[in-house]
């Protein structure tokens, strides 16, 4: 009975032996998995960390990138509103001299197709169409603040007194 109890107790033993490998085997591989997964989360940690950095600095960008763009556009909108005004001024100084023009031509009833001695006989016409062109070339001059509009303005009235005084 000793050499079974033996045999019994050896193979308890050994049972008891293979089950505490098996433990300190499955307890090292769960160590090994954890220290695994733990430079796994220190890893991705880091690659977190990394992309709020660069996250953070792009969104910095981005908001300079729409302040330059605001800016811009507010610089083109500004350049289109003076090139529009500077347009209508043009429009309206080419307005007043096609006007002038028109009704010099009239007045002038083809004057430059007729030849003309020295000797004034009638004086040229002045009054209300005189009058009417130099209001409307100085009220446009005005208007716009243009130079050469108040020079043109100071030449008719310059021809018109030389004429009118024979």
């Amino acid at each position: 009975q000793k050499s079974q109890a033996d045999k019994t107790e050896m193979s308890q033993r050994h049972e008891s032996q293979m089950l505490q490998q098996n433990l300190e085997d499955q307890i090292a591989s769960a160590n090994k998995d954890m220290a695994s997964a733990k430079r796994g989360l220190a890893e991705s940690k880091e690659v977190k960390a990394n992309a709020e950095g660069d996250l953070e600095s792009t969104q910095k960008e981005l908001d300079e990138d729409r302040k330059t763009l605001a800016d811009t556009k507010a610089d083109c909108e500004e350049k289109a509103e003076e090139w529009k005004s500077s347009l209508d001024q043009r429009n309206q100084e080419v307005k007043a001299l096609e006007q002038a023009v028109e009704v010099i031509q009239d007045k002038a009833g083809g004057a430059e197709n007729k030849a003309y001695g020295l000797l004034q006989t009638k004086t040229p016409p002045t009054g209300q169409a005189l009058l009417a062109v130099l209001s409307k070339i100085e009220a446009t001059g005005k208007a716009v603040q243009d130079r050469q509009l108040t020079a043109l303005e100071v030449r008719v009235k310059a021809a018109a007194s030389s004429s009118a005084d024979p």
